[in-house]
């Protein structure tokens, strides 16, 4: 696997959940205010706020994207598709130095 070759150990990549993904692709215009209704009730829903995420980015919302990515990584610091789309985001909305 590619990122046990980097030296990261397979244990700390979690396993996507293609399902919430796909969803999330599908119902992109609709999926937000879903996600956000739903972390009103359960913040702390790491996967919810991924895909919160991820619905901003697809629709082209990227200062919002960027802060749940953010609040993603503050609590799954190893989570590497957050690392990864954070790092488009910030060079989609050219916040990088």
């Amino acid at each position: 696997m590619a990122v046990e070759a980097a030296g990261v150990p397979a244990t700390l990549v979690p396993k996507p959940k293609p399902e919430a993904v796909s969803l999330v692709v599908k119902y992109r215009e609709t999926a937000a205010p879903l996600l956000e209704s739903y972390l009103a009730h359960r913040p702390t829903d790491v996967s919810a706020r991924f895909n919160l995420a991820l619905a901003y980015s697809m629709t082209r919302r990227g200062p919002q994207a960027i802060e749940q990515y953010t609040r993603v990584l503050a609590e799954q610091p190893d989570l590497i598709p957050a690392h990864l789309n954070l790092g488009m985001m910030l060079r989609f909305e050219e916040k990088y130095e």
